[in-house]
């Protein structure tokens, strides 16, 4: 991930990166202004780094959620988790992208629709999501193969 934004030009000297759980990372002298979240491709993973995350983060920061549509539940709860603390927040999700942000703080002010085309529902985008998680999973564990010579046909009086 890191040499797609070296390749697209972009200093990443700053960039603190590391694989794995963000619980596992120790306690840190400094806050972060982003947190990305790769979440394993689980709810409970992204969940997971999000609330261990959060700990080091600056109260006006972003974090960005890759593969929206496989973490789609956990992006809710977490939304749904800030609301009920009451923190000033916003959440988007960019239109034909796998990327979500919450905007913590002060950035929650801005009007991102002017710099990137968003969903314009969330509820819809949850939903979308929910039928393709099910329906990829339904594909990777069901492999019907039909023959009618195999097919042994019982009637049942």
């Amino acid at each position: 991930m890191v040499s797609h934004l070296q390749n697209a030009g972009i200093d990443t000297q700053r960039l603190e990166t590391f694989d794995g759980s963000v619980d596992e990372v120790g306690p840190r002298f400094e806050s972060y202004d982003a947190l990305f979240i790769d979440g394993e491709h689980t709810d409970w993973a992204c969940f997971r780094d999000f609330i261990h995350g959060e700990k080091l983060l600056k109260s006006d920061s972003v974090v960005i959620f890759h593969d929206s549509t496989l973490v789609h539940k956990a992006i809710r709860i977490i939304a749904e988790l800030l609301r009920a603390r009451g923190s000033k927040y916003k959440l988007v999700k960019f239109k034909s992208s796998e990327i979500s942000l919450v905007l913590r703080g002060q950035y929650a002010d801005l009007d991102v629709r002017q710099m990137f085309e968003l969903e314009d529902d969330l509820n819809a985008f949850y939903e979308k999501a929910e039928s393709a998680v099910l329906l990829a999973a339904a594909r990777n564990r069901i492999n019907l193969t039909m023959s009618v010579a195999a097919t042994p046909i019982v009637k049942a009086y």
